[in-house]
């Protein structure tokens, strides 16, 4: 038996922008090891979406527990120094043109289709812009697309 809390604790950490789920060693190792067994195939890629999105919103936790490959291939990548330019921008507080960059970064593709590091570029600029709640949901987003 596998409680719901442990399927959603994931899910429920990227959505606290309280802290009020504390962060317990060993549940993401926990929660890599049943995901892995719902969907193998795929556990390298979510794994690498998983670390991309907890280091853009600054979640401490151990690497040990989440160690993926680097993987490159079946993602759609933005055009060369766009996550650059939305990183400059986001930093400059230029919050018209961070938003435009995202939407360019995210080209039309499907949630599961972007990159680690695009996916963590489009939370770091919403947390640089100071929108911690937005880049939460984006968040959650991309995990419910990915079936977590």
């Amino acid at each position: 038996y596998i409680a719901p809390t442990d399927r959603l604790w994931l899910v429920m950490q990227l959505a606290d922008n309280s802290n009020s789920i504390p962060w317990e060693p060993g549940h993401l190792n926990k929660w890599r090891e049943l995901d892995a067994r719902r969907d193998n195939a795929r556990a390298a890629q979510r794994q690498s979406v998983v670390a991309a999105m907890l280091q853009a919103l600054g979640e401490r936790y151990d690497p040990a527990e989440l160690n993926p490959p680097a993987i490159v291939n079946g993602f759609a990548k933005p055009p060369a120094g766009l996550i650059n330019r939305l990183a400059v921008a986001a930093d400059q507080r230029r919050v018209a043109e961070t938003v435009a960059l995202i939407c360019a970064a995210a080209d039309e593709q499907p949630l599961t289709a972007l990159a680690p590091d695009t996916i963590g570029a489009i939370i770091s600029g919403l947390r640089r812009l100071g929108m911690d709640d937005a880049a939460r949901r984006f968040a959650v987003e991309v995990a419910l697309a990915y079936g977590m």
